[in-house]
């Protein structure tokens, strides 16, 4: 099953809540009894692409974005990528739109592809127990193609479509301070898991 196209019920779902350094919009609940709810599978189609889902996800980021938009000025934040996919060589459409009208938004500069993927990694939700990529999974498959940047003092604005245990952005936030010699990374989500 899909999203149904309810605008209004993804509208009410949206949460905006920072959690320490990250700030997610939406809950992302794991199915129950078998069958995702619509938050689920309007998040599913933004990750497939459907143009509906893509529109709106990025209007709810754009919007969040720019209600928090101090927060990033005070941060510093000069750049803005997003987290690579599972696999090699392919480019995370609906994330670099997401990120190009946020930076755009907070008048950030978007690095397209800046983290590239150098070998499949199994997505954790379809994972068997025990198998989930870890953070050194993630450390070891991902690295920064992006320009050569000095960026002491500065934050960068990570972007990755769903948070739930947190290795790959951790594994992000490290590969981009090493390349980078930024101060922080701040990550935004367009859904967040249950802990």
């Amino acid at each position: 099953m899909s999203w149904d196209g309810d605008d209004k019920a993804i509208r009410k779902s949206v949460l905006s809540q920072w959690e320490g350094e990250d700030l997610y919009i939406l809950p992302y609940p794991t199915k129950r009894s078998g069958k995702n709810n619509g938050v689920t599978d309007f998040i599913l189609d933004f990750k497939a692409g459907n143009p509906r889902a893509v529109a709106l996800g990025t209007r709810l980021l754009v919007e969040a974005a720019e209600s928090y938009e101090r927060a990033f000025r005070e941060a510093s934040c000069s750049h803005i990528m997003a987290a690579p996919p599972h696999s090699v060589g392919k480019a995370n459409a609906p994330s670099e739109v997401a990120c190009k009208l946020m930076g755009d938004a907070l008048n950030v500069r978007h690095l397209i592809g800046a983290l590239a993927r150098t070998e499949k990694v199994q997505k954790a939700a379809w994972a068997p127990p025990g198998e989930r990529p870890g953070y050194f999974d993630h450390i070891r498959t991902i690295q920064y193609d992006g320009p050569d940047l000095k960026l002491r003092g500065k934050s960068v604005i990570l972007f990755d479509d769903v948070l739930t245990k947190g290795n790959t952005s951790m594994a992000c936030r490290k590969i981009i301070t090493d390349a980078t010699g930024c101060t922080k990374v701040l990550g935004i989500f367009l859904g967040r898991t249950p802990r």
